[in-house]
């Protein structure tokens, strides 16, 4: 950190504010840090007028309490706070000194177990009902496209009509590593596509839209909806997945379909996945995923 930042009294939320502007984390990254910080610190840090005076008790009191009603969010709001306090140190003058009380959770291994989240869809019939009687048919349109896609929610909620290449049948999103990315598109997906765009003709125009005429901001309202089981985006995208499997479908071409960073995978590396030729394997996807359901639209 070269620039250092000079304050008498810096409080938590001052903190997590310079952060963001300093550091320039995702969009979605500084919100998610907000709502932790609003939902899960801000009712008892903000008492402390100054971090330094914030104890690893003070720090264990909350973190019991909130742990009592969410463990798991608990874990990253207390994360998130570590991590501005080892920010402060650095950023600001006369700070390096400061102890970090949260240190006292790792201490005394008080952190919440954790087991990764393995949600899928596993009542396809019920799924396809809830969505077609509980949701309207611009959030209908926008949670089939995802189950079709296998993308995560941000990166089609980007999605604008002129990302649409009708000729060749495809579409371009923005992935969440931040590149551009080419995938297949199918007749049922375009129909959805165009549902949802209705009479919105400009180019420019983002294809889902809430009721007030803007981009859908946060998913969770979506799911909470529904009659059915409780699912999340991301269980969607592991369902694709297994779909994918199912339908015979390889994992390469899976992972090229959604543009799957390729990290230390060589085979995907130095894989040019073209849109069109794997369209076949999409729509292979989708006959299984049809299959299950029933009818759509």
């Amino acid at each position: 950190m070269t620039q250092q930042l000079s304050m008498n009294k810096v409080a938590v939320e001052d903190v997590l504010n310079d952060y963001i502007r300093l550091r320039r984390p995702a969009r979605s990254t500084s919100r998610n840090y907000r709502i932790l910080y609003a939902h899960h610190l801000a009712y008892w840090v903000e008492v402390f007028p100054d971090l330094s005076v914030i104890t690893p008790e003070a720090v264990l009191a909350a973190f019991e309490l909130e742990s009592s009603h969410k463990p798991f969010a608990a874990n990253n709001a207390f994360r998130l706070l570590s991590s501005l306090f080892r920010f402060a140190s650095r950023a600001y003058t006369g700070r390096r000194a400061m102890e970090n009380p949260v240190d006292i959770l790792s201490a005394c291994a008080l952190w919440n177990a954790e087991s990764p989240r393995q949600g899928r869809v596993t009542d396809f019939p019920a799924f396809r009902a809830a969505l077609q009687s509980d949701l309207p048919s611009n959030e209908r349109a926008l949670m089939f496209s995802l189950l079709l896609s296998g993308l995560r929610f941000e990166e089609l909620a980007r999605l604008r009509k002129q990302d649409i290449q009708y000729g060749a049948m495809t579409f371009t999103v923005r992935l969440k590593q931040g590149r551009l990315h080419t995938c297949p598109m199918t007749a049922l997906q375009l129909s959805f596509f165009t549902e949802a765009l209705g009479d919105r003709g400009a180019g420019n125009a983002y294809v889902f839209v809430n009721a007030e005429g803007k981009r859908f901001p946060n998913p969770s309202t979506f799911y909470r909806k529904l009659s059915c089981e409780k699912l999340t985006f991301h269980d969607m995208r592991r369902t694709w997945h297994d779909i994918a499997r199912e339908a015979g479908v390889s994992d390469l071409d899976t992972k090229l379909i959604i543009g799957h960073a390729a990290g230390n995978d060589m085979t995907l590396r130095y894989s040019q996945g073209n849109a069109v030729a794997l369209r076949p394997q999409q729509q292979k996807i989708q006959k299984l995923l049809l299959t299950k359901m029933g009818t759509v639209g």
